[in-house]
C-alpha cells in the first residue's frame, strides 16, 4: 500500500516537471519570436502613406472648429426668428404630455366606410399612445404622438403602408399643428414624410402653413430640414425660392440657413444665389459657411459661376485663408482648363513661400496634381532658384523639404514629374542629404529618393 502511494506521488512530480518544462520552452520561443519581430521591424524601410484627394467639404469641419473661425459679419436679425431647439426644450418641461382635453376631429362612426377607417386608425393611435404613455394638452392625438421619438417613427412607418385614404386621415389630424411640428425635434420628420410621399394637395397645404415664415424656419435647427425637403418638391419649390430671394447672404452666414441655400442651388438653380453673392463673393469665400455654398454654386451652375473671375483674381489672398483655400482648391479640381491655367499662373512665382504656409501648401499640392507637364517644369525651375535667407540659389528646396507643410509639395512633385525634371530635382536634394536625414518631416522624401536610385540602377 505504501509502495503504491509512493509510486503515485512520483508520477505526479514527473508530470508537473514535464508541464513546467513545456511552459519554459513556450516562454523562450515567444521571447525569441518577439526579438525577431523587433529586429525585422527595425530594418524594414519606412512606409509612406499614398496621397489621397481630400473631400473638401467634409474636411472643413474637421480642420477648423467653429471657435477658431474668423466670420464674415453681417447685421443680426433676431426679430421673428424662432428659438433654436424649441422642440427639445418643450420635451424637457415634463416627462409626459397629458392626454387631457385631446379632441378628435369627429367621433367614430360605423355608418360609412371612411368613418370606419378613421375609427380603426384612431383606435390604433390611442392604443400606441396608452402603451407608450404619450399624452398631450390642447392638440390632436396624432400631433402628440408625432412629438414623441418612438411615436414619430411609428407614424412614419404607418404612412409607408397607408392607403391614400388613411394618409389623408392622418394629415387632416395634424394639419392644424403643422407649423408647430416643423419646429419640433421629432415632429419635423413627420412633416418631411408628407412632403416626400404626400399628395400634391397635401404639399400645397404644408406650403400654406410655412409660406409666411420661410426665413425663420430656414434659420431654425429643425425647421431648416423641412424647408430643404420642400425645395425637393417640384410642386412648391418655386414659391419657397421666392421667399428666400433677397435673404441669401443672411441665410448663408447661418449654421442652419446655409444648408437651405445649398439645397436651393442643387434643386432649383444657382442663378439667383450667384447674383446676390456677386458683390461679396471674396469675403464670403473666407466665411465658414459661405465657402461651402460657393463650391455648391460652382458645381451646379449650368452657365458657370460668373463671379469666379473675382475669386481667381483674389487667389493670392484666398489661398492663405483657412476657408478661402478650399474654394481655390475646388476650382482647381472642378473648374475648366482655363480656370486652372489662370490660378497656377497667378501662384507659381511664389511656390517656395506658399509651400511652407499652413493653408496655402494645400493649394500648391493641388496645383502640382492639376498642372500640365510644362507648368510642373516651371515649378521645379522656380524652386531650384529660390534662395534661403542669406543662402545660395536652390538651397531653399532642402529647407522646404524639411518643413512640416512643404515636404508634401516636394513629395507630390517627385510622384508626377517627367523623368528628366525628377532627376534634376533629386540631384538638387542630394546636395542637402545630411540635413534631410536630420529632419523627421523629410523621411518620405528620402524613401522616394532611394526608390528612384534603385530604379535607375536596374
Amino acid at each position: 500500500m505504501f509502495e503504491e502511494s509512493s509510486s503515485l506521488e512520483r508520477k505526479k512530480k514527473e508530470q508537473r516537471a514535464a508541464e513546467g518544462s513545456a511552459q519554459k520552452d513556450q516562454r523562450e520561443s515567444a521571447r525569441q519570436k518577439n526579438s525577431a519581430d523587433i529586429i525585422s521591424e527595425a530594418f524594414n524601410p519606412i512606409k509612406c502613406m499614398p496621397w489621397k484627394t481630400k473631400n473638401l467639404l467634409d474636411q472643413i469641419e474637421e480642420d477648423h472648429p467653429s471657435h477658431k473661425s474668423t466670420e464674415y459679419a453681417i447685421p443680426e436679425k433676431s426679430a421673428g426668428v424662432s428659438p433654436i431647439g424649441k422642440g427639445a426644450l418643450e420635451k424637457t418641461k415634463s416627462k409626459y404630455i397629458s392626454l387631457t382635453n385631446i379632441k378628435l376631429d369627429s367621433a367614430a362612426a360605423q355608418s360609412s366606410g371612411a368613418d370606419a377607417k378613421k375609427s380603426l386608425l384612431m383606435e390604433e393611435m390611442q392604443g400606441f399612445a396608452r402603451k407608450k404613455n404619450i399624452t398631450g394638452a390642447g392638440s390632436s392625438l396624432i400631433c402628440a404622438v408625432s412629438k414623441d421619438q418612438e411615436g414619430s417613427r411609428f407614424i412614419q412607418k404607418r404612412l409607408d403602408t397607408s392607403t391614400p385614404e388613411e394618409s389623408e386621415i392622418i394629415f387632416q389630424e395634424i394639419k392644424k399643428w403643422t407649423g408647430e411640428l416643423m419646429r419640433d425635434l421629432f415632429g419635423n420628420y413627420v412633416v418631411q414624410k408628407f412632403l416626400e410621399m404626400g399628395s400634391a394637395e397635401q404639399k400645397r397645404e404644408i406650403l400654406g402653413a410655412m409660406e409666411e415664415s420661410v426665413i425663420p424656419l430656414a434659420l431654425h435647427m429643425y425647421g431648416c430640414r423641412v424647408v430643404q425637403k420642400a425645395l425637393e418638391c417640384k410642386e412648391i419649390n418655386k414659391k419657397i425660392v421666392e421667399k428666400i430671394q433677397g435673404h441669401v447672404v443672411e441665410l448663408v452666414c447661418d449654421q442652419n440657413g446655409n444648408h437651405v441655400v445649398q439645397k436651393c442651388v442643387e434643386s432649383v438653380g444657382a442663378d439667383f444665389v450667384a447674383r446676390e453673392f456677386e458683390q461679396d463673393v471674396v469675403n464670403l469665400s473666407k466665411h465658414r459657411y459661405g465657402c461651402r455654398v460657393i463650391q455648391r454654386i460652382f458645381e451646379n451652375s449650368s452657365d458657370g459661376f460668373m463671379a469666379v473671375n473675382k475669386i481667381i483674381g483674389s487667389a493670392k489672398e484666398l489661398i492663405e485663408d483657412q476657408y478661402g483655400n478650399y474654394v481655390i482648391q475646388h476650382i482647381l479640381e472642378k473648374g475648366t482648363d482655363r480656370h486652372r491655367r489662370k490660378i497656377i499662373a497667378e501662384l507659381i512665382d511664389k511656390i517656395g513661400e506658399y509651400s511652407t504656409h499652413k493653408f496655402a501648401s494645400n493649394v500648391m499640392e493641388k496645383c502640382v496634381m492639376c498642372g500640365t507637364s510644362e507648368e510642373r517644369k516651371r515649378m521645379v525651375a522656380q524652386l531650384m532658384k529660390t534662395k534661403r535667407s542669406g543662402g545660395a540659389a536652390g538651397d531653399a528646396l532642402v529647407q522646404i523639404s524639411c518643413d512640416k507643410f512643404g515636404n508634401y509639395v516636394v513629395q507630390r512633385l517627385l510622384e508626377v514629374l517627367e523623368p528628366k525634371e525628377r532627376d534634376a530635382l533629386v540631384a538638387q536634394l542630394k546636395g542637402g542629404l545630411q540635413e534631410l536625414k536630420k529632419s523627421s518631416y523629410a523621411k518620405c522624401i528620402l524613401v522616394k529618393i532611394t526608390s528612384q536610385d534603385q530604379k535607375s540602377a536596374e
